[in-house]
């Protein structure tokens, strides 16, 4: 980021449309008009007949895309991930603006581009060796997948750019160095990989040169003499450049090649951005300023330029860096982990939202974790207003979660293991096929061997014949163990019993292979939720104001979706409900009792991040009607803040009929359907999809669902090979293993008030024999409610024989009418037990998990049921719950507290859950019990109404039918609710 000038983003744009008009133009200048100029030959189609694009080059350049996952399409012309993707100018970049705003027809974009590349990791090396050069990027990424003109990038040599911006690293890491020698070494690599490209079928390339970074942040702070040997090597470059195209140009005289004069175009902005209508309003070209892009910057809060944000709001981008830059002070360069919102003291908030306007508003304190070498960890706490570090903390024996950025390493370092290459030749594969082998990585659980002071991962290997194929069909039998720390295959877990790779077809589930079986399904007609008067929520910041309810929407990177502030207008008054509402952890234990079997059980949200993992989701695809989107904003390692856009979508759906009642006597009807709204992310956990909904219902219900799908976790098995009940074998060749889903909710109930009390609630039949006095008939039952007071009484599981429940009471405030305690009960009847047993490794690793609900006195620290950091912990002592819990006689009645609950689900593998699963649901509802006089939602419209006497007197009715719907088959009534 160093070697950025300005905001990347808007300025970004103008390369694109300096790269359109280069091209329509049909040349291109170089530094002055005096140099040669690259023309273009008839066969070049215009920018209008360009269909797709392949592009290689650094973090100028990167979107994130990964050419073994979601391919380009042209309602999803970037492919993965979505736009903008991950780019290194939090925003849209040149590619971008290029492939959705300057195209001028559909265009599919394949961006290989990786953020520190370099020409050639021989000759100059990156910033860290798992980099992927121009050379990789070509050799290794884009012949093997896309040579061939796959089905999924069907290109021909006519409708196809080629696009290489290389030169800033090479030119950032070797300036001081012999760059005359230097550069001809580069360039005959250059020269050989655009060679190789045309001789696959290439005709058309655009090269961008390097831009005038020795104008950016980190050159200035050099001294004037290095500057300008910084600018002399860039001149050097870029002239090379020149001279390349013309002997290309010479050599092929069929080829159509130009040059984008990035450099003259960063020149021009820097000296006058106000010419520039994307760069007009930036204050600086000399330094990177947190203001751009009216982005509301800690200092802007301090000085009152800007409201502050809500206390329950995420950092924002500005936030995150100025945490970042304030920890790089004092500690210099460091990995981050983490950088969140540390939520204000609960006894500190409870006031402030009680009186906002007059009393002082919390701090924005940043919870950090960052990793030095060596593996060791820091968490440390940031006060953003005063720009001090509060905390800084180091912790022994501790590994924190495992980000996207540390598993997207591994791939590329087993593919290159020798150890890794010669147990994948054992298993059947070609060394030329390492290419075609990738891994799944998991932190490693725990493992006694290693210990939890070396940052590890398990590999879980597969391979992929054709690109397009699933590789969750073709399992390999062994496991590599990753140091994270020395980017290393440290040791491989080989089983006893050997099991080549599947010899089986592939089992797929894209169109291609759907097309190959028959086709898709004709005789599906479209379904649309439309709102022609607009959605009925109103959202102010992060805060929603939906049919009484109002409640915060936050966002972190561990839990996801975070819901403060619940409260419920009741008729005028403001009631609260939930201060605090997540999805706090959840646990995945598989069941093959077989090493190193026992490692898989994935603590998703501890160890991974539900946050971390969220997709960024589309219209009409993951949500359908009209939406509103909520971004996301992260740190990635090198303390950059990141944005997934679209993580979170809130919509409107109906929701059937809230109430009806027909009267038999007369015919009197009134029904009245009800509307839900949805809160909702998805993340993906490798193979698997979790769909999480908070759904909120005008009853004043809260329900959470959870759907899972995605892909079965497989491993190798040989045929005729016996599964023993671990598994199952969904396809020839595959074993999917039984596991659970345990889900851990955290709720914080606020109930008219912070201290509220738990009991149990068991239907009971009533005392006494049939033909006793108290129960002659026999048919006695009543609600036998079990008051909690301690900690230890409220250790409790599920019973289904008596349908189970727990109300969240205040006892403090009766209802006039039941004169019983106000109340919401917690409805769950999927609570499946901790399977694995008693004093094994994940019964001691996922405490939390081994009772359906706890219930803890409330602490500010209590947020993480396994623990804060989950990765590599023994369960020796075990995390979390179980250390909260350890003072059984601690009072929790009438008091604030948190209720804890387990539920999930158990899953045995069949066919049908192959080779991707249908989405299975699962739900628990939040019920007010005693908590409203009456029915709450008698006013809500009905959609026809009618009485005794308007029937009688054939009167006219109340009927607000959807006039949208109507018959499918003519013949019938069809106005509401008629016989």
């Amino acid at each position: 980021m160093q070697y950025y000038m300005v905001n990347m983003s808007k300025l970004l744009s103008t390369l694109a449309t300096a790269l359109l008009c280069s091209i329509s133009a049909q040349a291109v200048a170089i530094s002055d008009s005096s140099r040669a100029v690259c023309n273009a030959t008839p066969n070049w189609p215009g920018w209008s007949g360009i269909k797709y694009a392949f592009i290689f080059g650094d973090s100028y350049t990167q979107t994130g895309f990964n050419q073994t996952l979601t391919q380009p399409t042209p309602t999803n012309p970037l492919g993965n991930p979505t736009y903008p993707g991950w780019t290194a100018s939090n925003g849209p970049n040149w590619v971008d603006f290029l492939t959705v705003e300057y195209n001028a027809s559909t265009l599919l974009t394949y961006n290989l581009a990786y953020g520190g590349a370099t020409m050639n990791s021989t000759l100059v090396a990156p910033w860290k060796p798992e980099v992927s050069s121009i050379a990789q990027q070509i050799e290794n990424e884009w012949f093997p997948t896309y040579a061939s003109k796959p089905a999924s990038a069907p290109w021909a040599s006519e409708n196809t750019l080629f696009t290489i911006f290389d030169g800033i690293n090479d030119v950032g890491n070797s300036w001081w160095k012999d760059t005359v020698t230097l550069n001809a070494e580069i360039y005959a690599v250059f020269h050989g990989l655009v060679d190789k490209l045309y001789h696959a079928g290439g005709r058309n390339f655009a090269f961008l040169n390097v831009p005038s970074v020795d104008r950016s942040p980190l050159a200035l702070g050099n001294s004037a003499a290095n500057q300008a040997q910084e600018k002399a090597d860039i001149a050097s470059w870029n002239e090379a450049l020149v001279n390349m195209t013309k002997s290309l140009k010479a050599e092929k005289p069929d080829v159509n090649l130009f040059i984008v004069d990035a450099n003259k175009l960063f020149t021009k902005v820097l000296d006058n951005p106000r010419s520039f209508p994307q760069t007009s309003n930036y204050k600086n070209t000399t330094a990177y300023c947190n203001a751009y892009q009216k982005l509301k910057s800690v200092t802007q809060h301090v000085t009152g330029t800007t409201p502050p944000p809500h206390p329950f709001d995420p950092l924002s981008n500005t936030e995150i860096e100025s945490a970042v830059q304030i920890i790089r002070k004092q500690y210099g360069q460091l990995a981050f982990n983490a950088v969140t919102l540390r939520e204000p003291p609960k006894k500190e908030m409870m006031k402030w939202l009680e009186d906002p306007a007059n009393t002082p508003w919390p701090r924005r304190i940043a919870d950090v974790v960052v990793i030095a070498p060596g593996s060791k960890v820091y968490d440390g706490l940031v006060d953003l207003k005063n720009g001090k570090i509060i905390k800084w903390e180091s912790l022994e024996g501790v590994q924190p979660l495992i980000t996207m950025e540390d598993l997207q390493i591994v791939e590329h370092v087993v593919r290159k293991d020798p150890k890794v290459i010669e147990q994948c030749i054992i298993s059947g594969i070609p060394k030329e096929d390492m290419h075609k082998v990738y891994c799944d990585p998991w932190t490693i659980g725990y493992d006694h061997r290693f210990g939890s002071n070396v940052r590890l991962q398990q590999a879980l290997m597969y391979y992929r014949p054709h690109v397009d194929d699933s590789q969750y069909s073709f399992p390999l039998d062994f496991c590599p163990i990753f140091d994270a720390d020395k980017q290393e295959i440290i040791h491989i877990d080989i089983p006893e019993i050997r099991r080549p790779v599947n010899k089986a077809k592939p089992n797929n589930y894209h169109a291609a292979a759907i097309e190959k079986e028959g086709g898709y399904r004709t005789n599906i007609k479209p379904i649309n939720i439309t709102q022609p008067e607009g959605v009925s929520f109103k959202v102010e910041g992060r805060v929603i104001d939906w049919q009484n309810w109002k409640v915060h929407v936050g966002f972190n990177y561990k839990e996801g979706i975070v819901l403060n502030n619940i409260t419920f207008n009741d008729k005028g008054t403001v009631r609260p409900v939930f201060y605090r509402l997540s999805l706090a952890e959840m646990v995945v234990p598989y069941g093959n009792p077989e090493h190193p079997h026992q490692r898989k059980h994935a603590f998703d949200l501890g160890e991974y991040g539900g946050g971390y993992m969220t997709n960024s989701l589309s219209l009409g695809c993951d949500c359908k009607g009209a939406i509103h989107y909520m971004d996301a904003t992260f740190v990635n390692r090198a303390g950059e803040s990141t944005t997934i856009k679209n993580a979170i979508c809130i919509h409107e759906e109906d929701a059937g009929i809230l109430f009806k009642h027909t009267d038999f006597r007369d015919e009197s009807v009134i029904v009245t359907r009800g509307r839900k709204l949805i809160v909702s992310h998805i993340f993906t956990a490798a193979n698997y999809e979790y769909c999480v909904y908070w759904i909120f219902h005008q009853d004043g219900t809260v329900q959470l669902e959870i759907k899972l799908t995605g892909i079965l976790n497989t491993y190798a098995m040989n045929p005729g090979e016996d599964t023993k009940g671990w598994g199952t074998e969904v396809y020839p060749g595959v074993n999917a293993h039984n596991h659970q889903h345990l889900f851990c909710l955290r709720i914080d109930p606020n109930i008219d008030g912070p201290d509220n009390t738990v009991f149990q609630v068991d239907a009971t039949q009533g005392a006494g024999e049939v033909g006793s006095k108290e129960n002659p008939y026999g048919n006695a039952f009543f609600a036998k409610r079990t008051k909690y007071s301690t900690v230890k009484e409220a250790i409790s599981d599920y019973n289904g024989v008596t349908s189970r429940t727990w109300d969240m009471c205040n006892t403090n405030k009766l209802n006039p009418y039941s004169h019983k305690p106000v109340s919401y009960k917690l409805v769950s009847r999927e609570v499946p037990r901790l399977l694995p047993k008693e004093g094994s490794l994940v019964w001691k690793r996922a405490g939390f998990a081994r009772h359906a609900v706890h219930v803890t006195k409330y602490d500010d620290e209590q947020l993480y049921p396994a623990g804060r950091h989950v990765p590599q912990t023994s369960g020796e002592p075990s995390r979390g719950i179980p250390e909260w819990i350890a003072n059984g006689d601690a009072s929790i009645d009438n008091t604030d507290i948190v209720l804890w609950h387990t539920f999930g689900i158990t899953h045995f593998p069949s066919p049908e859950d192959f080779p991707v699963m249908p989405a299975e649901p699962m739900t628990l509802l939040l019920r007010p019990r005693n908590f409203f006089n009456k029915n709450p939602v008698l006013d809500v419209p009905p959609s026809y109404c009618s009485t005794p006497s308007q029937i009688a007197s054939k009167s006219q009715v109340l009927n607000a039918a959807d006039k949208m719907s109507k018959l499918v088959v003519t013949g019938g009534e069809a106005e509401c609710c008629k016989k």
